[in-house]
């Protein structure tokens, strides 16, 4: 196994991964979950009344609700895991 200067991981002769890149499938799972904080805090400064510098606030709080939506979404009701 050997990582080339480029950041490409070759195990027996395959390329494995590149690691400096992310797969496409992973920059649009990235995209989608930033534009869901970006409308969800959008959401709530507009609840809020429009304030000015609570930027940090709203996208924080919305950054909690929507990896908590995401957890509830991965994790269906009535399903355990460990013995």
């Amino acid at each position: 196994m050997r990582l080339t200067k480029g950041g490409t991981l070759i195990r027996n002769g395959l390329n494995v991964r590149k690691s400096a890149e992310p797969s496409m499938k992973e920059q649009e799972m990235d995209d989608d979950l930033e534009k869901r904080i970006r409308e969800r805090a959008f959401q709530l400064w507009e609840a809020d009344g429009r304030p000015d510098g609570k930027e940090k606030e709203h996208w924080e709080r919305a950054r909690a609700e929507v990896q908590a939506d995401q957890q509830s979404i991965a994790t269906p009701q009535g399903v355990t895991f460990g013995p």
